[in-house]
């Protein structure tokens, strides 16, 4: 911080949580994301009951990221706090608040992500095709093709 300048600017407490806010929420965005991209990579039946596994792996990570965004953020306001006058616990109480709601609504995120990419995974097409063609029984190359790669 002392590097940006940060400490020795007009910077107010306030304005501090509020940076350390949106870089959490940009995190969880980004594990979120991440978790969803490779969630066609996990065999989710398998997974006794893949949405709480899912949810719990994403929990954990967001805590970790949450208690290091914190720790983070407890130890720069120190030199900013000189400057600003006394720390307000009404700023943290918010900061706490604000980072809960971003861990929740990222859960909410993967349950029903993951609730979806369940119901795609038991729903299978059938590969062969009863329906009159040409040749007589047909066989669906595409939904062949998606379960023996499990796209």
């Amino acid at each position: 911080m002392n590097k940006r300048g940060l400490v020795n600017s007009s910077i107010t407490v306030d304005k501090f949580a509020q940076f350390y806010q949106l870089e959490f929420e940009a995190r969880c965005e980004y594990l979120v994301n991440f978790i969803l991209t490779h969630l066609s990579k996990v065999d989710l039946q398998q997974l006794e009951d893949p949405v709480t596994a899912i949810k719990s792996f994403y929990q954990s990570q967001a805590r970790k990221l949450e208690t290091f965004m914190t720790s983070s953020y407890q130890e720069s306001l120190k030199s900013v706090a000189v400057s600003n006058g006394p720390i307000s616990s009404q700023v943290s109480a918010q900061l706490t608040t604000s980072i809960n709601q971003i861990v929740e609504k990222g859960n909410l995120i993967i349950e029903l992500e993951t609730k979806w990419a369940v119901e795609k995974a038991d729903k299978k097409e059938p590969v062969l095709l009863l329906t009159p063609n040409f040749h007589g029984v047909g066989v669906d190359i595409k939904a062949l093709w998606q379960r023996v790669f499990k796209i």
